[in-house]
């Protein structure tokens, strides 16, 4: 197998992982947003990937936020949980 080939298949396994990534956040966010799952538990633990995963997960997050605030959610007391979850994992 020669490197142009390798390097193929390295940037699909890259591109799989990446859109695999997106549709995992954009489905647990429209959880959250519909109410099918307690947003105290979920919406943390997503809010704590903000950072770790790129661009177009953080627009998935920054939309999911303004929906929980737009249905009176405190935003505040969920970043606050997704910081103590990430200061619990890096520990």
């Amino acid at each position: 197998m020669d490197t142009d080939e390798t390097e193929d298949e390295d940037f699909n396994r890259e591109y799989i992982e990446e859109t695999n990534r997106d549709a995992v956040i954009i489905a647990v966010g429209k959880l959250v947003a519909v109410d099918a799952v307690p947003k105290e538990y979920l919406a943390p633990e997503i809010v704590s990937h903000l950072a770790m995963h790129g661009t177009n997960v953080s627009e998935v997050i920054k939309h999911l936020l303004t929906v929980l605030r737009n249905k009176g959610a405190d935003v505040a007391l969920l970043f606050l949980e997704a910081l103590k979850r990430v200061s619990t994992a890096t520990i």
